[in-house]
């Protein structure tokens, strides 16, 4: 059996997955042209990768001018097709198993009835603005309904292009809204974690002592995705009570913009993690990585109200999961309670070192690959889900979808398939508008 993995990376875990397989023994090659903004761990690189690499570096991700990206970004595109056409036949026939991140295969989709006649395997894995409806994450797409209209069309239908071909697709309840068919759970597979070297255990101190300083970091890729604006209100509301009352030194961090080697050093001198405010997974790549080395990391999202409608306590990793609402509190906690946040920690580790390391995840993907998937790992999205999670603030996310409604029907949600949930949202959006 020969695995391709390809073509785009997120946050490391492709590149983890392709080493999980390796491990195992099991043929696989990747094609990762386009290097990651925060430089993960890299992979030996074949020679059209490497060309494509450099391409893409100095015509658009070196380019600060909007208009100057757009037309790199186009040249890229228009090399990299024709560098797909030579070698697509080569690849299709050489390969088993195409495993495709955010489900983008070589020629968008067109391509999948050529591997559905050929009797391949195709798994698409989402890990999340991928396929979360664009009209809740405003920080990333905007504010514009007609161009969030459009996006949200385009979204729905590539879903459909897989669906239609029998791609098994990987994606967590709240992202996958626009599916029509049964998918794989994230949480069931995880992310696969690794990192050579390190403190794996960096709180034993608080097993002997009590702790005067806590160290705290903030690392977002994404400032507004993150809702790093509450989270740097909420610390500096904590830090002025801890100033007055004398209670432990903090110190926060909040780190921007840097590369991932740099952002693993940090993680392993601070206490805990503040992840994200604004979270539909307790533990994404950031909190995954500290758990690794026995740091706890505090998560905010809403869907930690539901998220055991879909998944066994066993399933969800350990972290201070909690409503944005919740925040400042569970901070204070995790500050003030020594043992919480060392329990808190050891859990973080072994759930990632043991259900979540590079072999555990790529054993999964081989039972997929098998058709050895258990049934508690499907998810119907026709009657599993009941709300929509924003990444944003209702304030800012519900109008939007007031004026999509008012300007293009609801219809231009692409959520028709899903009546209960068209209502419930419907609910919140004229709730919100009669405050």
């Amino acid at each position: 059996m020969r695995i391709f993995i390809g073509s785009k990376e997120v946050a490391g875990i492709f590149t983890f997955l392709y080493l999980g397989f390796k491990e195992l023994g099991i043929d696989t090659s990747i094609f990762l042209p386009e290097q990651h903004i925060y430089k993960y761990q890299d992979v030996q690189k074949s020679q059209i990768e490497k060309i494509l690499s450099q391409i893409y570096r100095h015509i658009y991700q070196k380019r600060k001018l909007k208009i100057v990206r757009v037309i790199g970004y186009s040249i890229y595109s228009f090399i990299k097709f024709w560098i797909h056409l030579f070698y697509f036949p080569y690849i299709l026939f050489r390969y088993d198993v195409f495993i495709f991140s955010s489900g983008e295969t070589f020629f968008w989709g067109y391509d999948l009835p050529i591997f559905r006649f050929f009797g391949k395997k195709v798994i698409a894995v989402f890990t999340g603005s991928d396929t979360r409806p664009v009209y809740i994450n405003p920080y990333l797409h905007g504010t514009s309904p007609r161009i969030l209209v459009q996006k949200a069309k385009w979204q729905k239908r590539l879903l459909q292009k897989l669906e239609r071909n029998n791609v098994i697709c990987i994606n967590n309840p709240p992202t996958a809204i626009f599916h029509s068919k049964p998918y794989i759970k994230w949480l069931k597979i995880g992310i696969p974690v690794k990192r050579e070297s390190g403190k794996k255990v960096a709180v034993t101190r608080l097993e002997t002592v009590p702790q005067r300083v806590v160290e705290i970091l903030h690392s977002p890729s994404n400032t507004g995705i993150k809702g790093s604006k509450h989270i740097l209100k909420a610390m500096e509301k904590i830090q002025a009570e801890y100033q007055d009352e004398n209670k432990k030194e903090l110190k926060f961090t909040l780190l921007k913009g840097v590369p991932n080697h740099k952002v693993v050093d940090y993680i392993q001198g601070s206490d805990f993690m503040i992840d994200q405010l604004f979270s539909d997974t307790p533990m994404a790549v950031f909190a995954s990585e500290a758990a690794y080395f026995g740091k706890p990391s505090v998560v905010a999202g809403t869907y930690a109200k539901d998220i055991l409608q879909h998944y066994k306590p066993e399933d969800i990793p350990p972290s201070l999961y909690i409503l944005p609402e919740q925040l400042e509190n569970a901070i204070k906690k995790i500050i003030e309670d020594d043992t919480f946040r060392l329990e808190l920690s050891q859990a973080a580790q072994k759930f990632v070192q043991e259900k979540w390391s590079l072999t555990e995840v790529a054993k999964k993907y081989l039972r997929i690959i098998n058709d050895d998937i258990p049934n508690d790992w499907w998810s119907d999205p026709n009657n599993d889900l009941t709300d929509m999670y924003p990444i944003g603030e209702e304030e800012v996310v519900l109008p939007i979808i007031q004026k999509i409604i008012d300007q293009y029907g609801i219809a231009a949600l692409q959520i028709s398939d899903k009546p209960y949930l068209e209502k419930r949202i419907l609910e919140r959006v004229k709730k919100f508008t009669k405050r």
